[in-house]
């Protein structure tokens, strides 16, 4: 984004802020599980080096995968390629999908679970991008030239051609869509898969009413495939890119129940090197909150799919340290952008050899509950401790803190009394009925 649009967008967010404050606001649904238990998702991005692999796979193996449960990340967020999956009209890459499912198996071995991300950005990886297959490219004849920073190609006009032509194609579409079927086909069933992330970042294209007139109506076209062909994995929806930035969204459509509303939130200057400032707290306040009320709307839970900045930003631990405290104070679950080693992604959580960059990392590693086998929820995350508040549901169920392996030799207190548990685990998990009571779990180091 050039820095005259940067400057006129944070003037109207600052008139926005201003005019609505940041006072409180009631969370979103909870995301459940199977059980009916409220599931707090920690974890990250699979990968951005995936975009520009030969094979679209990511490098990592399972013993990499493995230091993710030693964080306490309890998801991943996958991520695949329509490119990959179709490279041609109509013939599917099985050695692909079987590498996929390989992968997201290693994960359910570990206990982790995989939210499948139908990713792309700038299109397709002639216009320095990914996600949508070349056979798909109807640019009107404009020639591309590159522009730098990266994100300026979106207004390039072979790409917003493409866009534009994509949106308009019942066939374009109606191809999506049936690649999304291939691919949920494989989904379906696999018990560590909590859904797929319809598509990343929506592009607008055209740009005045894109959401209401474009988006909702695909989105309405997705779940009526769902619905035909029987599926059960869950749909997670994205708004337009722009509300990355924590502008509103204008989307309008009725998701089914057991779909999840999956924003993305980067601060606009941040994520072009600039500092954090105290408007961008402000901003983070007001277009978190802005996210949360969405989600109410539409009726579903909240999972922020994409956060970062990099560590090179001045004020990055400020912006971590806020943007967590969030998300925290409103019980929202998150995947940050991403597991990379630093040259595969300005955002990457490890260093150059494939290190922990922990200056990243103990801003994201945290004890926190899972899963919590009950209602009304109270937390408080202190410097040295961790509480949990909450009434037992009626059937005995089971609640789940993380316990990363910083903190594996924490101690646990259980209303009140020692509680013992394995560090190798890297959890606590405690048994509750409605009988016992309103329960309390402690954890200090």
């Amino acid at each position: 984004m050039r820095l005259r649009e940067t400057m006129t967008l944070w003037a109207a967010l600052l008139a926005c802020v201003l005019s609505a404050g940041c006072g409180g606001v009631a969370d979103a649904p909870p995301l459940r599980d199977a059980e009916g238990r409220v599931v707090l998702y920690h974890g990250v991005n699979v990968s951005n080096y995936s975009k520009y692999a030969p094979d679209f796979l990511p490098w990592h193996s399972k013993e990499d995968f493995a230091r993710l449960r030693d964080w306490g990340f309890n998801l991943v967020r996958y991520l695949v390629f329509w490119e990959a999956i179709e490279p041609e009209r109509g013939r599917y890459d099985e050695a692909y999908l079987a590498a996929t499912l390989e992968r997201i198996g290693w994960l359910e071995e570990l206990g982790i679970d995989v939210l499948v991300d139908l990713h792309q950005d700038l299109y397709a990886r002639p216009f320095t991008g990914d996600g949508f297959p070349e056979w798909t490219i109807n640019d009107d004849g404009h020639e591309f030239t590159l522009r730098q920073p990266w994100n300026l190609n979106y207004i390039e006009p072979a790409v917003r051609a493409s866009y534009r032509n994509f949106w308009k194609s019942d066939d374009s579409r109606g191809r999506y869509a049936a690649m999304a079927a291939v691919l949920l086909e494989r989904l379906e069933g696999r018990p560590n898969v909590i859904g797929l992330d319809i598509m990343n970042e929506p592009w607008p294209a055209p740009l005045p009413g894109f959401e209401r007139r474009v988006l909702g109506p695909f989105y309405e076209e997705m779940r009526a495939m769902r619905r035909q062909r029987g599926f059960t994995t869950p749909l997670y929806f994205e708004p337009v890119i722009y509300t990355s930035t924590g502008w509103p969204s204008a989307l309008d459509f009725t998701p089914d129940p057991d779909w999840v509303y999956t924003p993305h939130y980067y601060d606009p200057l941040c994520h072009e090197g600039r500092p954090y400032t105290f408007f961008g707290k402000l901003l983070m306040q007001w277009g978190v909150r802005g996210k949360i009320n969405e989600a109410r709307r539409f009726g579903v839970p909240l999972l922020y799919g994409e956060i970062g900045i990099s560590p090179a930003v001045e004020g990055h631990e400020e912006f971590l340290r806020d943007l967590f405290g969030l998300f925290r104070r409103h019980h929202i679950g998150w995947t940050y952008y991403s597991l990379d080693k630093a040259g595969h992604s300005g955002f990457g959580v490890l260093e150059p050899d494939g290190s922990p960059n922990y200056g990243i990392l103990r801003h994201l590693i945290s004890v926190y509950p899972q899963r919590v086998a009950g209602t009304n929820l109270k937390t408080d995350y202190g410097d040295t401790h961790f509480t949990l508040s909450y009434d037992p549901s009626g059937e005995p169920g089971l609640t789940v803190i993380a316990l990363p392996e910083l903190f594996a030799h924490a101690k646990v207190l259980v209303n009140g009394q020692a509680a013992a548990h394995d560090p190798e685990l890297r959890r606590f998990e405690h048994w509750s009925r409605a009988e016992d009571g309103r329960q309390t779990i402690r954890v200090e180091w």
